[in-house]
């Protein structure tokens, strides 16, 4: 881990650029959005299963500064998830299918074993938080589309619902370069209190205590190969590095 570290530093990369401002306006409207459809259904009934509902649009530009048009909408899924939202998917609309136009897709899948009333809220602010979900998986999400490759791609490769498979799938390129932007998304805006409160002895003991609060490095942390791993520490040091941090 701390060699991986020290190439992270000599050879620091960083995600690919998105517009994170942009990215949480448009979580925001999507929380209001379920929040308002919530309201008008029965708060004891639980979601369910549905394969299609709450569409949405967003011109956005993730491709080498030019706009694009991207179609969204919402699915549930029954789960044994405690989160609001359970995962998301990008893909490219197949042209064949007049329920997803534009040139890029995000499905966004909630949780069907949750009440109406477990989302009526859209402005809490904690993880726990409908926004905080939503804008968590569109990082991830977004990450894909921005890469052109992904774009150009007719198929999306299925992994395995096994321990092979999620090795396989957390150390798939696209997928660390994904991960990446979550974990700097959820690590960030609490890198310099953090830095002041834990008062690390070296730069590696501040960078592994800071990656330890977010969700989603411990949850793929167990997977990553050694290149991979180091990889999202590369990206890593490159955002603290430019805030000062490191």
């Amino acid at each position: 881990m701390l060699l991986a570290l020290r190439v992270a530093a000599r050879f620091a990369t960083r995600p690919i650029p998105l517009d994170k401002g942009a990215i949480r306006q448009l979580a925001d409207r999507l929380a209001k959005q379920v929040a308002t459809w919530a309201a008008r259904q029965p708060p004891d009934l639980l979601l369910g299963p549905d394969h299609h509902m709450l569409d949405w649009s967003w011109e956005a530009q993730v491709v080498k500064g030019e706009k694009m048009h991207i179609h969204g909408f919402f699915i549930s899924e029954p789960t044994k998830s405690p989160n609001l939202v359970i995962g998301a998917a990008a893909f490219k609309p197949d042209p064949f299918d007049f329920e997803v136009e534009g040139e890029a897709a995000i499905r966004i899948r909630l949780n069907g074993s949750k009440p109406f009333k477990d989302f009526l809220d859209g402005e809490h602010e904690g993880t726990n938080g409908l926004r905080y979900q939503i804008n968590n998986v569109l990082v991830h999400e977004l990450s894909h589309i921005a890469e052109f490759r992904f774009l150009q791609r007719k198929d999306v490769h299925r992994f395995e619902d096994s321990e092979e498979g999620k090795k396989e799938y957390y150390n798939s390129p696209t997928e660390v370069r994904a991960y990446m932007q979550q974990i700097v998304d959820e690590i960030m805006p609490k890198a310099r209190s953090f830095k002041k409160f834990v008062k690390p002895v070296s730069t590696h003991d501040f960078v592994m205590k800071l990656l330890h609060t977010s969700p989603r490095w411990k949850q793929v942390q167990p997977y990553l190969k050694p290149h991979s791993e180091a990889l999202i520490l590369k990206g890593v040091y490159h955002e603290l590095d430019a805030a000062g941090l490191v």
